[in-house]
């Protein structure tokens, strides 16, 4: 009867663990958050768009740079405050090494797809952009030539520099997805 009970608890204790590991929140960033220590000091900025896992971030630096990026280096993440709120994985990949950020993000500011997590600035650019022309298709141009277009048509439009920063990330996200 003992073993019986052992081998029960065994076998659901090994079952909710696959469970577990299987039910991993997956998704991506709907805004840009800080994150902040136990003291209440701001540790990292952490931008809309960035993948997460289990309610973490995971990123890549290059030697003595605070930003954030994507292993490839084609997309930032963010910015560290605090060299205390990366942990090193010990991985490494062309010259970059990879982070862990200490911090809980809430489940609030994570959509499950990458197209829910930029609704928002998606609404912004068809919005503002179809006020005074068509809005146009985010590959037509690369994402240099649409730095250059968001720095003109911020002064026409009459946008905000944090509005066209996030118009940019946007665009940006969407062209290199």
């Amino acid at each position: 009867m003992n073993k019986a009970i052992t081998i029960s608890y065994t076998f659901l204790l090994l079952l909710f663990c696959l469970l577990s590991a299987s039910a991993s929140e997956k998704g991506w960033l709907n805004k840009n958050i800080e994150l902040t220590d136990d003291k209440g000091r701001k540790t990292v900025l952490l931008q809309f768009g960035s993948p997460i896992e289990d309610s973490r971030l995971t990123a890549w630096m290059r030697k003595g740079d605070k930003t954030l990026y994507s292993e490839d280096g084609r997309m930032t993440y963010g910015i560290l405050y605090e060299s205390s709120a990366a942990v090193e994985t010990g991985s490494t990949s062309h010259g970059m090494r990879e982070v862990m950020i200490k911090g809980y993000i809430k489940s609030e500011y994570i959509s499950p797809s990458l197209a829910s997590a930029l609704r928002e600035y998606e609404d912004m650019y068809y919005e503002i952009c179809s006020s005074c022309h068509s809005a146009i298709n985010h590959r037509r141009f690369s994402v240099e030539q649409w730095a250059g277009i968001m720095s003109s048509m911020k002064t026409h439009a009459k946008i905000s520099d944090n509005d066209s920063a996030g118009l940019y990330r946007y665009i940006k996200l969407i062209i290199t997805e």
